[in-house]
Order: C-alpha cells, then sequence, then structure tokens
C-alpha cells in the first residue's frame, strides 16, 4: 500500500513539473520580444508564488 502511495505522489509530482516547465515557456515566448528585465520580473514573480505554493502545502 505504502509503494502504491508513493508511485502515485510521484506521478503527481512529475505532471506538476511538466506543467510548470510548460507555463516557463509560455512566459519566455510571451515575453520573448521584450527586454531581459521584464522576463526576470515575470520569472521572479512565478518562483515566489511557487515558493508560497510550496509553503502552504507544508
Amino acid at each position: 500500500m505504502k509503494e502504491a502511495i508513493s508511485s502515485e505522489q510521484t506521478e503527481l509530482r512529475v505532471k506538476e513539473l511538466l506543467l510548470e516547465y510548460r507555463l516557463r515557456e509560455e512566459i519566455v515566448k510571451v515575453l520573448g520580444g521584450s527586454d531581459d528585465n521584464k522576463k526576470k520580473f515575470f520569472l521572479s514573480r512565478f518562483l515566489y508564488f511557487k515558493k508560497f505554493k510550496l509553503i502552504l502545502r507544508s
């Protein structure tokens, strides 16, 4: 039973990472024509909210 739970958690984590990666790709694509400071700003906001989400989870 414990293996099934950890397997399920692993699968969910992989899906979450894939979604996160796709979101980052979209952010970079949308901001592709703009300057690096805007890219850095939006990526830093994204990472900030991701950390916040992880804190809420624990």
